[in-house]
């Protein structure tokens, strides 16, 4: 009846009280992981830890995490998260650095807190889980207002198939780095089911209250996802490595992704968000090395010197050793994270707390081990570097690989004709642990790098494959061809010129009776014609000079295949007459020949030599030949007849034209010539034959000049200055290129000069010029040998100019700046608007040596009106514009506060930017716990960024708050199970229940209550006081099902889809084990969690032992006999 009340009461009694948001800037990283505790058939029961990294030095960690998860099938929640563990006090410092978190450090000082939920998860394959915390620590320096960003993480399961739990981390985030030192840090990502993983640098969420949803950080210029820091940053997606060398000092933000695959099918994906802490540091850090020590530094590796690639055919051992021989420590620590899934693997390591600690990996993997390849193992080392210890963790990766598991498919295509070599291999090889090498061999030498390979006649090849580990396997495919088809010529040559008695006979095998035979023909003595039909015959005869195809299609197992060859019918040579050529040597000579060879007995040949300029001949040979074409005819008695030319060419004429330009004159041939003409001359050259040169030549002679000048100061001739009096000789070359002298007769008269200097006020007149601007004046006469008299005045006038800080903030004075060029006198009379003073020569008071200072309340320009000496008044203008700005308006919009609210960052006053006092007490954070009850006074003093200041002081009142207290008991049931409430709480004057399962109640402060369903419940008491301060208490309470199991005793397992398996049935079972026994008592099955599904035994009656746990943790033990029916 008590039950029916109260929930009653909630429906009528409903209190709403607005809290307001706190703000604290303390986040400095979280990550977020998940446990399967429990699959059934439609849900699962998930465990969600969310880990929160806490700078310690502000504001206090919160008592609970709010937790929204959701899927695509219109699920979404909202959860409380409470505080399970922490503080854990995570940053690597000295003991000499004093009390963790005391408030006295000035370092980045990070504590761990850990929070937990129960929940019930239906099967879905896109779950999202988002955690939020306000607010982001305010000491990171690479992203936009960080103390005003919340930090968000997310998890994804896909539990459609899978009870999956994420990864885990055996390293802290709280990496601090050393500036201008490498370093490299990795979260030893490890996932308990063996779920490869793949890592990626993503960019850190904070949450967007506009839209209600979580959103990317807005990263400062010069800092982006790539590059979280100052310097260079490179990232492993395969081993989560994460290596940096800063180059200014930083605190920096990374948010690491972590996806798990489970045969290539994603299962989930969790993020770790941390700060990158970045100091000046006067020792070297630690850094690790490669395998076996190269390279001493790491981060300068190539994947050959941080992985491992390894064949386990062959039994070999690996075993390479790991140093940390960089570093000024002598107090190193090396460790390492193990190696999953090989308890074999050992790391022994030496000489730790010296300044080279080293680690000796050794292991001997076997075929079975290539099933959970790749290994990854972290190594740490840490030295003893005081106020932080360096820490420097690195991950290395051992793959490993076997032929077993190398599967190779072939398509195989033969030749489709003979010798048309158009076979291929097409493969598909899966198993190996990267891309395979190929290495193919063949018929004839033939060999391909190709994992495919094309254009293959028939015949044997043979296949290598090797993969990266070495591995390999070798296989072999035969190319098969139709039966091969020959084609062979016995060709019949044409017996004389102009006959066609030629012929072609054919021998064809391997073809078809169905053959088709094509011969064409092509003739050179008819070239445009081209190709033309010419017979099917297999033999063909009466042939020309010319080309013969032969064309032969047949249909081979159900391929047309197509030979083609090309035979060529030569024109006759009977005689195969040949010529050796005599050219002539001389134009228009005759002492040409041609030496005609024949074949055979010449006797009874006759020859017939014949030419177009009348000659003819009976001999074979000819002799005293001029130039011509002369055509032979060679008859034998049977009137087979010989034709051919040779061509004799006339040598051109040797002639030859020069053109000479010479002084004086000029030797050619032997002969010296004085005078310009054109010569001749006629002779015979080397070879006896007539040459003929002809000289156009041209004699010059010298030449001499007088030259006379008179000028002034100075003389430049052909690039010399002459400055004197005198007679000057320049030889040179005339136009004609001979000797040429120029006399140069020069007097030289001089110019005269005179410079003064003047100083005035306002202006200087000057041969009848007004002159009021200073600057060199000239003025050029001329004397009484007609040269220059020149005279400079160098003029200084006095310039006054003036000038004024601004802006300035009101009620401020301004400075005036008075600067005087070539000033006259050291006492100035001078009127600045109604303002007159008495300045010295640089522009100070006369009397005080003090710069002008005028009161402003408003916005003008100050004129500089007249400036006195003692000889004269000057007026410049000159003016300069100050500008005044207002105080700003300020204003304290907080409030009365309650005392039991969380300390929050004062920052409630317009404009945000100045300093808060409390009570004349600097500060940036409110602690309301730590004020006595009653009023204080807030203070806000502000600068704009015109750098006017101003402040404002308002009253407020710290409020007595209830304190609220409670108990449940039991914090654990079942059920239907009675829970009773009861509210300890004081000073409150109304009080609100909310149950966990969506109802609440108001003013109980006893009662009792049952929850219809199992799961965790969250409860929270709100207890309000009267000033409408509040104060609540939260726990959950675990609700587990009621224990009920039933047995089957008999099963079919055969395949229709219906009892098909043996297992416990019931409600409120956590986990059972099975075992299964034959009529002998001889042991066949045994499992967890999983049914006996009697594969590979007979029907009958077996025995079994059950032992399962209720959710109690309560154990059963059940015992009986069970039927198999096929």
């Amino acid at each position: 009846m008590k039950n029916i009340l109260l929930k009653f009461f909630f429906c009528v009694f409903i209190y709403f009280v607005s809290i307001p948001t706190v703000y604290a800037t303390h986040a400095a990283g979280m990550d977020i992981s998940f446990e399967c505790i429990a699959r059934n058939s439609t849900s699962d029961f998930y465990k969600i830890t969310v880990s929160f990294y806490r700078d310690c030095n502000n504001t206090a960690a919160p008592g609970s995490l709010d937790i929204e998860y959701s899927c695509s099938n219109n699920l979404f929640f909202s959860e409380t998260m409470l505080l399970s563990a922490g503080p854990t006090y995570i940053t690597p410092t000295c003991t000499q650095s004093g009390t963790p978190c005391s408030g006295t450090s000035s370092l980045v000082e990070i504590e761990e807190y850990k929070y937990e939920k129960l929940i019930t998860l239906d099967h879905c394959d896109d779950w999202v889980f988002t955690v939020c915390i306000q607010n982001r620590n305010n000491a990171i320096t690479t992203i936009v207002q960080p103390g005003n960003e919340q930090l968000c993480v997310q998890a994804e399961l896909n539990n459609l198939n899978f009870c999956n739990n994420s990864p885990t981390f055996t390293e802290y985030p709280a990496p601090y780095i050393c500036v201008n030192e490498p370093f490299c840090y990795n979260n030893g990502a490890f996932d308990v089911d063996g779920d490869s993983l793949v890592y990626s640098l993503v960019t850190p969420l904070g949450y967007d209250f506009g839209t209600g949803t979580v959103s990317n950080v807005q990263f400062l210029p010069g800092y982006s996802v790539a590059n979280p820091i100052s310097g260079t940053t490179t990232f492993d997606p395969s081993s989560g490595n994460l290596c940096m060398t800063a180059n200014t000092t930083d605190i920096g933000i990374v948010a690491m992704k972590i996806s798990e695959y489970r045969n290539g099918v994603f299962v989930g994906s969790v993020i770790r968000d941390i700060q990158i802490i970045i100091l000046p540091c006067t020792t070297v850090p630690p850094v690790l090395s490669g395998f076996n020590g190269f390279p001493a530094n790491v981060t300068n590796s190539t994947s050959l010197d941080d992985s491992l690639n390894l064949c386990a055919d062959f039994g070999d051992t690996i075993s390479f050793t790991i140093d940390a021989s960089i570093g000024s420590s002598n107090n190193k620590i090396m460790s390492w994270s193990g190696l999953a899934s090989t308890p074999a693997a050992t790391f022994d390591i030496v000489n730790n707390f010296s300044n080279n600690p080293t680690g000796t990996f050794f292991w001997i993997p076997q075929s079975s081990d290539v099933v959970n390849s790749p290994f990854s193992f972290n190594i740490t080392v840490q030295d003893d570097a005081c106020p932080i210890n360096n820490v420097f963790s690195y991950t290395y990766t051992i793959t490993l690989s076997s032929s077993s598991t190398f599967i190779v498919n072939a398509t195989v295509n033969d030749e489709s004709c003979y010798g048309y070599g158009d076979g291929s291999i097409q493969l598909t090889v899966n198993g190996t642990d990267s891309i395979p090498q190929y290495d193919w061999i063949g018929p004839n030498g033939y060999t391909n790098p190709n994992e495919d390979i094309n254009g293959l006649r028939s015949g044997l090849y043979s296949l290598l494959i090797t993969d990266i580990s070495g591995c390999y396997l070798q296989d072999s495919f035969f190319i098969t061809s139709p039966n091969p088809v020959t084609v062979s010529f016995n060709v019949d040559s044409i017996s004389c010129s102009g006959f066609d008695n030629g012929a072609i006979n054919t021998t064809t095998l391997g073809f078809s009776s169905f053959a088709e035979i094509t011969w064409s023909v092509w003739y050179p003595s008819s070239p445009t014609i081209g190709w033309g039909f010419l017979s099917n015959d297999e033999d063909i005869d009466s042939l020309a000079p010319g080309y013969y195809a032969i064309q032969i299609i047949d249909s081979i197992n159900n391929n047309q295949c197509i030979f083609y060859d090309t035979v060529e019918i030569l024109e006759p040579n009977p005689y195969n007459a040949s010529f050796n050529i005599n050219e002539i040597t001389c134009k228009d000579g005759n002492d040409g020949f041609i030496d005609l060879t024949v074949s055979g007995n010449t006797s009874s040949l006759v020859f017939n030599w014949t030419s177009p300029n009348g000659f003819s001949s009976n001999t074979e040979d000819i002799f005293q030949l001029s130039s011509g074409t002369y055509i032979i005819t060679i008859t034998n008695p049977n009137g087979c007849i010989y034709n051919d030319s040779i061509e004799l060419v006339n040598p051109p004429e040797l002639l030859s034209v020069s053109t000479i330009s010479s002084c004086y004159s000029y030797l050619w041939n032997g002969i010296t010539y004085n005078s310009s003409g054109n010569y001749i001359w006629s002779g015979v050259n080397s070879s006896g034959c007539d040459s003929t040169a002809t000289l156009n030549l041209n004699i010059y002679d010298s030449s001499s000049v007088d030259v006379f000048v008179n000028t002034c100061d100075n003389y430049l001739w052909n690039g010399i200055n002459y400055d004197s009096t005198g007679i000057y000789l320049w030889q040179g070359v005339n136009i004609n290129g001979c000797d040429s002298n120029v006399y140069l007769n020069l007097t030289i008269n001089t110019n005269t000069y005179n410079e003064l200097s003047i100083n005035s006020c306002s202006s200087y007149s000057w041969n009848g010029i007004d002159l009021n601007q200073t600057g060199i004046y000239y003025d050029t006469l001329l004397n009484f040998t007609g040269c220059d008299s020149i005279v400079k005045l160098n003029l200084f006038i006095s310039e006054f100019s003036i000038s004024a800080v601004s802006p300035i903030c009101e009620n401020d004075s301004t400075t005036i700046s008075l600067s005087i060029n070539y000033p006259t006198t050291n006492d100035y009379s001078i009127l600045i608007n109604n303002y007159p003073f008495n300045v010295d020569s640089l522009g100070l008071l006369y009397n005080s040596g003090d710069a002008i200072k005028i009161n402003v309340n408003n916005s003008q320009d100050f004129v500089l009106l007249s400036v006195s000496d003692n000889a004269c008044t000057t007026n410049p203008y000159d003016s300069a514009f100050v500008l005044v700005n207002e105080l700003p308006s300020l204003n304290i919009l907080l409030d009365d506060i309650c005392e039991n609210v969380e300390p929050f960052l004062f920052n409630d006053a317009e404009p945000i930017g100045g300093d808060f006092y409390i009570d004349n007490n600097l500060t940036d954070t409110i602690f309301p716990s730590k004020l006595t009850l009653g009023n204080h006074t807030l203070s806000y003093s502000y600068t704009d960024s015109l750098g006017c200041s101003n402040s404002i002081d308002k009253v407020i009142q710290v409020l007595e708050a209830p304190i609220a207290n409670m108990s449940i008991s039991p914090i654990t049931g079942q059920i239907d199970s009675l829970i009773t409430f009861t509210n300890l709480s004081s000073g409150f004057v109304n009080n609100t229940w909310s149950l966990g399962d969506g109802f609440s109640i108001s003013e109980e402060n006893y009662f009792t209550y049952s929850y219809p369903e199992f799961g965790q419940y969250y409860v929270d008491l709100t207890v309000f006081g009267a000033n409408n301060c509040s104060d609540n208490i939260s726990n959950y309470v675990t609700v587990y099902p009621t224990y009920s199991v039933y047995i089957p005793n008999s099963f079919s397992p055969d395949f229709d889809q219906i009892n098909e398996s043996f297992a416990p049935i019931g409600i409120g079972i956590f986990n059972y084990e099975i075992e299964i026994y034959n009529r002998w008592g001889e042991p066949i099955f045994k499992s967890e969690n999983n049914p006996w599904f009697a594969n590979d035994v007979m029907q009958g009656l077996y025995l079994y032992t059950i032992r399962l746990k209720d959710y109690n943790g309560r154990p059963y033990k059940y015992q009986g006999t069970v039927r198999v029916i096929r």
